[in-house]
């Protein structure tokens, strides 16, 4: 909806909604006022950030009298208009809208994933839905997405069009995209290619943007149950905090009700031996993108290193911008590290145990799945809505538990002897270090973070470090804007020395593998006043056991004096 800070006075309309006088600016919808006076009016197809379609009609409301009915999502509020929204006529209307998509959607909403989470199946309680007056429709086609880590039921397809247009509109990588018409109606990808052989990512903006549940992703919880119940296998976790936020969402906490110390708690009452600060990770993967940074500025690189949140975004790079791939960082992510550390006995752990990483991020287990498989030895990532499960499943009261303390990893050096000293690394390697740690915290808490990322989803920080050189980064939001990041890497006009590529539109706290209320009910924006200050002045999370971790484990990997 425009913002009122957007126009000046004369730009706005007045108009009536039920009987209620609102000012709204100039161009926007009906909907939209309506919201702005608590009026709700039903609606499938439309969803934040995606363009009014009207394909639903749920929504048609009466305007100016007459029996003159329009989409509420896709009418422009005009100077003086009358709007109803709610009356018999109306109510008749939308209950047969329910009706007719129910008589073509299974009824199996007891063993459904969305079930009391469905947006179908709110609204046929909320107008009334009792019975169905109309037969069986035709059976569903087969799904194209089965050999991915999205599944996909085309039976529970309403046809609202809400995940295409996440694909096409928001991400702009026309991995989705709907075919025919009537009973033959489906969602694919292009060309009939299955969905790996495309350009999509993998970043479950489709999947969250489904009213229903016929796109979701695969059950990575029933998975890993049976290796948290067999005590011959260790087991090791970490996740990160926005994991939190969607379990309070999810679990009805309220913002501060899980704390990190009831986390471990919760997790260790799952089953898990060990929970580890993921902090410990995110710095040392820091140190090694830093490291690479730092030599790559030395041969005056134009573009000194890129990297990415996602294993898909270097995929679609090497698809559509093989050009770019020698600016990739080869670095590990912090799940790569914590995973790789835990196959080998004498690394950072205890002992040998398998992995767990607990992430807003669909395609961390998409990649994960295609490379080992779930339920392979070490490694498996899952989303916040797995570990919804995990605890509904034991029927955990997360509120209740004590505080326990992370575990701290063991460090070792090469004659086994615990580590005491810090790693040689240069100052200049640090100060990058936490710039890029700083960044990623950023670019991991969503766009909401700061207000001063522009609405193109790029956000650029200049650094000048202690020795007097300055360095450029850029963070940017979703496939679009990374597209266009890319073709300037390409045509050799980035003006950045370090790229930071989020593929979620709204970063990891919307993150395509967090909890639906979430990303439903996206919470306040919180504003960082400067980030170039918060970076100079951060120090690494648990910098001095990193430095000695990698001083010790990694040998002379960061030793740059």
């Amino acid at each position: 909806m425009p913002t009122v800070e957007n126009f000046e006075k004369d730009a706005f309309v007045n108009l009536s909604i039920d009987g209620l006088s609102v000012t709204v600016p100039k161009g926007a919808t009906i909907l939209e006022a309506a919201k702005a006076t608590g009026v709700i009016i039903p609606t499938l197809c439309d969803y934040s950030g995606l363009k009014p379609r009207a394909v639903c009609r749920l929504c048609v409301v009466e305007v100016d009298g007459g029996g003159r009915l329009k989409a509420a999502c896709a009418t422009e509020a005009t100077q003086g208009a009358q709007v109803v929204t709610n009356n018999r006529e109306l109510m008749s209307i939308r209950r047969n809208v329910i009706e007719l998509l129910l008589a073509d959607h299974p009824k199996d909403c007891l063993l459904c994933t969305r079930n009391l989470d469905c947006e179908l199946q709110t609204w046929a309680f909320r107008l009334g839905v009792r019975s169905l007056p109309f037969g069986e429709g035709e059976a569903s086609l087969k799904s194209q997405l089965e050999d991915t880590n999205l599944s996909q039921n085309m039976s529970k397809c309403i046809k609202c069009g809400r995940c295409v247009a996440a694909c096409q509109d928001v991400q702009e990588t026309m991995a989705l995209c709907a075919a025919n018409r009537s009973i033959h109606y489906e969602i694919s990808s292009p060309y009939g290619k299955t969905i790996a052989e495309g350009p999509c990512v993998f970043c479950g903006e489709c999947l969250t943007a489904c009213p229903v549940s016929a796109l979701e992703e695969k059950d990575g919880a029933l998975s890993l149950m049976p290796s948290l119940d067999k005590e011959d296998i260790k087991t090791a976790a970490i996740f990160s905090p926005q994991v939190i936020v969607g379990l309070e969402d999810a679990l009805d906490y309220g913002a501060g009700g899980i704390s990190s110390g009831k986390m471990v708690s919760a997790l260790k009452n799952l089953g898990f031996d060990r929970v580890y600060p993921r902090d410990f990770f995110r710095s040392m993967a820091a140190l090694l993108e830093a490291k690479e940074l730092c030599e790559n500025l030395s041969k005056e690189k134009k573009v000194a290193c890129v990297s990415t949140c996602s294993p898909y975004v270097r995929a679609y790079a090497a698809k559509y911008y093989p050009e770019a791939i020698p600016f990739f960082s080869s670095s590990p992510n912090p799940m790569e590290l914590f995973s790789m550390n835990g196959r080998k006995k004498g690394g950072i752990f205890f002992e040998e145990a398998e992995t767990v990483s607990f992430m807003p991020c669909l395609a961390q287990g998409a990649e994960r799945e295609e490379a080992v498989g779930i339920g392979s030895q070490h490694s498996y990532h899952l989303t916040v809505r797995d570990l919804v499960k995990l605890f509904k499943q034991k029927n955990f009261n997360i509120g209740s538990f004590g505080y326990s303390p992370f575990d701290c990893p063991r460090i070792f050096s090469k004659n086994g002897s615990m580590v005491k000293e810090e790693a040689m690394v240069s100052e200049e390697q640090l100060e990058l270090a936490r710039a890029i740690c700083e960044l990623k915290k950023v670019g991991e808490s969503g766009r909401g973070y700061s207000r001063s990322v522009p609405g193109n989803g790029l956000l650029e920080v200049n650094l000048e470090l202690s020795s007097g050189k300055s360095v450029s980064f850029h963070l940017v939001f979703g496939m679009g804007q990374a597209k266009t990041s890319l073709e300037e890497i390409v045509k050799g006009n980035l003006k950045a020395d370090y790229l930071l590529i989020m593929a979620c539109p709204q970063g990891c706290l919307e993150g395509g593998g967090q909890a639906l209320k979430t990303i439903h009910n996206p919470h306040l924006t919180r504003e960082v006043p400067n980030i170039s200050n918060m970076i100079t002045k951060s120090k690494l999370p648990l910098e001095k056991e990193v430095l000695g971790a990698y001083g010790e484990v990694y040998g002379q990997v960061m030793s740059l004096k």
